[in-house]
């Protein structure tokens, strides 16, 4: 089976606040389209040496609350590969002063980082 790829940044900078959850980035896919995620990248820069450690969660979101678009900021999944076709997904950043209700860490925190999986492995839920 052919798949389309789409690629979602944020596109600008996301301010956070020490000891406060943010949802950074967001992707919703729509009834009909499932979404596989394919690679990560992250970067966040301190301000000075002492700056503290930022935990980045990959996390599953029902959208029960807050989907993209609302108290957030649209952004527009761009497709990267595949037969061009509809965009089946919604996608926004930095929720500005209420977060979504759902969100569950899609791996245990302790795991320092994150690595390509050869196959492509998909976060099933």
């Amino acid at each position: 089976m052919s798949k389309c790829g789409y690629s979602a940044m944020t596109g600008a900078a996301v301010g956070l606040v020490a000891a406060t959850s943010k949802v950074i980035l967001g992707l919703k896919g729509h009834a009909n389209f499932g979404l596989d995620l394919i690679k990560a990248r992250i970067g966040y820069d301190g301000v000075t040496a002492s700056a503290i450690p930022v935990l980045v969660e990959l996390c599953y979101i029902t959208w029960a609350t807050q989907p993209p678009g609302t108290l957030s900021t649209t952004v527009t999944p761009v497709q990267t590969y595949g037969r061009v076709t509809a965009v089946g997904a919604t996608a926004a950043r930095d929720w500005s002063t209420t977060q979504p209700t759902v969100v569950t860490p899609a791996e245990p925190a302790h795991h320092s980082a994150w690595q390509d999986h050869p196959d492509h492995a998909q976060l099933d839920r």
